[in-house]
């Protein structure tokens, strides 16, 4: 394990509940509030809006800039453990996997992640986590997470949930220098500036990064035991890597960020640029392996107008655009790999086996919000949209048998033609304080595809105050996850998996009651129970005609959950929390349930504040048992434990210091490989350690 010197994030164990981590400004700290104070702090994830945590149509977890340091967030990984209902997973060839309120998928395209309102999800798979799932965090100013569907305010993928980043913002002359290093050669940077020049507001941030990651040994692959194409562990097993001293996850890293944010008067511009090299982890096709890199690039600008119309009516027009592009080199088998050939011999692949998938997606679009108090305690939030989604230059080439990946040739088409997608949206939402402890909000929203037909969401939310210490919430909200590009015009392995123009959107429908309740000023609890039904659901299934093709099922998966969440003040800068999420789904035809998550799982902490300049914040996560697919003689994933651990220290009133260790004991931690291609499963991250250095002027 090696050591590198690094540079901000330290936060506070900041309450994995929603509702004790809330902040509205990167400058103040939270834990100097009170209870009641936190509770009246605004968000607008939840509604587009500007609205009070307690009286949110919804249920946020809300997370600041000094959460995160005093947590020794390296990343948004870090602080989305934290959140109830929330579990982190890894892909085969290396992206995360975010899963919320029981549902985790490869691609987490049913969850939408904003910058700065801006939805980052690709079109291909409706990934957001391929860049952003370890952005970091040393210019974002808040994290707001809504759980449960928000379709009716978003659109397609925000389907159980949304994670909206919000960078910090320009104008307070300011300098911050981060560098942070820790295990794993992990070694990282950033500078971020900001001021004014009359009217004029302006920041800059650039970040850089490299890491080797945690590199856990495979002792089996699907080399070794899978017998069909394209393995032939007949005939490859002893070329196999896993179970030697090669035989290691590659998640390597290699990124750089460049950020920057004007303002004028009522106009605004943001731009953003992204460039990340990363490991394959294991790979695309369960076969360790070693000269592998993923690379995706991600550009992205917008541009804004706030027109104040009257005192109680804003338009706010926008135009924003994104080109996402993809450029991954896979080393799908290893040095001497082989295939049999119709001769009865075979061939092979002396530096071994490599592919080269690719492809340019671009996003163009415009937007027009209104913004409205006709009367008071009525808001109307209304909106037009049109979206031009378009996906060109798509590679997939292979190398030739006996030369490595400096002679490729074209393996087929992937894709039929270049997809192009157009999208209209059209939405409105009210908000009406019916009375002075009763607020209604409605709200509907239709999207319409050339290519994928019309998704109607609405949703519906009745919060009442029914006494200073007691809040209830009766909540209502659908969803949907429009078809990917690949889910409607796959044509891969020569036609062999395909996608089908038919396809239409999946949908979830989220009943859900909340409770909130405040004992004196040190003990705060929330909890909620809630019922979603998914149907039309897009999976990749056997055909009569002995293909491969996506298509939405007819039957319908039901999700029963709970998430309880306690805070208690202990006093002056400090707080102790814990949470408690379960769900239970199943298949109504088949009765099986959703796989890859735990049906328990639990958070508890502490931020401890020992003086004004040193502060602790101890988190412990748990998760229960994780069952396997029918057929699947491998038991059941056994529970985890794992614990973290930040301390922060206060140099000077500019420069602050934080050591902060994850998975302190170094246990075991895995996510399950629902495959079984890897019997094992999929290792995630050991103990690691880093240090944090902070100055700012």
């Amino acid at each position: 394990m090696r050591r590198a010197l690094t540079a901000a994030a330290l936060s506070v164990i900041c309450l994995s509940s929603s509702l004790a981590t809330a902040h509205s400004a990167s400058e103040v700290d939270f834990l100097d509030l009170s209870l009641e104070q936190l509770l009246m702090v605004d968000i607008s994830v939840s509604s587009r809006s500007s609205v009070s945590l307690l009286n949110a149509p919804s249920v946020v977890s809300v997370f600041t800039a000094a959460d995160f340091r005093r947590m020794g967030a390296r990343d948004l990984r870090d602080v989305l453990r934290r959140v109830p209902g929330f579990e982190l997973g890894i892909r085969s060839f290396g992206y995360a996997e975010f899963g919320m309120r029981g549902v985790i998928t490869d691609n987490s395209e049913k969850v939408l992640i904003l910058l700065d309102g801006l939805p980052v999800n690709e079109h291909l798979e409706g990934s957001g986590t391929i860049v952003f799932a370890d952005l970091p965090l040393d210019n974002i100013e808040r994290i707001e997470v809504m759980r449960g569907p928000g379709s009716a305010l978003y659109g397609t993928n925000a389907f159980v949930g949304v994670i909206s980043l919000i960078s910090r913002s320009p104008g307070r002359e300011s300098l911050s220098v981060t560098a942070r290093g820790g295990s794993f050669g992990h070694a990282e940077g950033s500078v971020r500036a900001s001021g004014s020049r009359g009217g004029f507001r302006y920041s800059g941030f650039l970040h850089a990064l490299r890491s080797d990651g945690d590199g856990p040994r495979i002792p089996v692959d699907a080399l070794q035991i899978r017998n069909d194409p394209p393995w032939f562990a007949p005939i490859n097993a002893p070329i196999s890597l896993a179970g030697s001293d090669r035989g290691r996850v590659d998640w390597h890293r290699d990124t750089w960020i460049a950020q920057a944010q004007m303002a004028m008067g009522n106009w605004s511009f943001q731009a953003l640029a992204l460039d990340a090299r990363k490991g394959p982890y294991i790979g695309t096709v369960f076969a360790i392996n070693e000269n592998s890199q993923a690379h995706p690039q991600q550009i992205q600008a917008e541009l804004a107008y706030s027109w104040q119309l009257t005192e109680r009516w804003t338009l706010q027009p926008r135009l924003h655009w994104r080109r996402y592009i993809a450029d991954n080199l896979w080393n799908s088998f290893p040095e001497g790999y082989r295939i049999p050939d119709s001769g009865g011999g075979d061939i092979t692949y002396i530096h071994g086996q490599f592919d080269r998938q690719g492809a340019t997606q671009q996003t163009r679009g415009i937007e027009l919000k209104s913004t409205a108090a006709p009367r008071p305690g009525h808001t109307l939030v209304a909106g037009v949209a049109y979206e031009d989604q378009l996906l060109y230059d798509v590679v997939n080439q292979t190398n030739v048998p006996g030369y490595g990946p400096e002679r490729m040739v074209d393996a087929g088409p992937i894709l039929l033609g270049e997809p192009r997608r157009s999208l209209f949206t059209a939405y409105v939402q009210h908000q009406w304080q019916a009375l002075p402890q009763l607020g209604i909000t409605s709200g509907l929203r239709l999207d319409r595809y050339n290519d994928a037909g019309t998704s109607l969401t609405p949703r519906f939310a009745a919060v009442w105050n029914a006494s200073e210490q007691l809040t209830l919430k009766a909540l209502y909200g659908e969803g949907f996850r429009a078809p990917t590009f690949a889910e409607s015009y796959l044509f891969a392995y020569g036609g062999f998996a395909r996608g089908n123009a038919a396809n239409t959107p999946e949908t979830i429908r989220t009943s859900e009651l909340v409770a909130i309740y405040r004992l004196g000023q040190r003990l705060l609890w929330q909890g909620n129970v809630y019922r979603s039904r998914i149907s039309d659901l897009l999976q990749l299934v056997p055909t009569d005609a002995g293909y491969l093709e996506y298509r939405n099922q007819v039957d319908t998966t039901v999700i029963d959950g709970l998430e309880s969440e306690l805070t208690l003040h202990l006093g002056e800068r400090s707080n102790a929390y814990l949470n408690i999420s379960h769900e239970r789904s199943r298949n109504e035809a088949t009765g099986q349930p959703l796989l890859g998550m735990a049906r328990w799982r639990a958070n508890a902490g502490l931020d401890f504040a020992f003086s004004e300049r040193l502060n602790t914040s101890i988190n412990a996560r748990w998760l229960g048992r994780r069952s396997r697919a029918p057929g699947d003689a491998r038991a059941p994933l056994s529970s985890e434990f794992a614990l973290d651990l930040a301390l922060g220290y206060a140099v000077s009133p500019r420069l602050d210091l934080t050591f902060a260790a994850h998975n302190l004991l170094d246990a075991e931690v895995r996510f399950p490989d629902i495959s079984s291609n890897i019997p094992g499963d999929f290792p995630m991250e050991g103990r690691a350690l880093s240090v944090s250095l902070v100055w700012q002027h």
